[in-house]
């Protein structure tokens, strides 16, 4: 009987999607065996990581508008009450 070629083993991925941004393949792995190292690459170009950066700014600012003005508004809903009912810190 011939024998069978072995197989060769299937090649792993070596990019990933980001698990933070959610960016497809944008991650890649690269191994040194011999140093027993790994290193991770992320491999936007840096007018994408400038645009990610000013998204985030934008998002955190809204977020603190949104928050700012949620207070104001408890703040004035009390105030409202308190005349109201008659009491006053005058």
């Amino acid at each position: 009987k011939a024998m069978k070629a072995a197989r060769p083993k299937p090649k792993l991925d070596t990019t990933f999607d980001c698990p933070f941004c959610n960016s497809e393949k944008c991650i890649e792995v690269l191994m040194d065996r011999h140093k027993k190292i790994g290193t991770l690459r992320y491999l936007h170009e840096p007018v994408d990581v400038y645009a990610h950066w000013v998204d985030q700014c934008e998002e955190l600012n809204q977020r603190e508008r949104e928050e700012s003005s949620s207070k104001k508004r408890r703040l004035d809903d009390d105030s409202v009450s308190e005349s109201e009912s008659g009491e006053s810190d005058y």
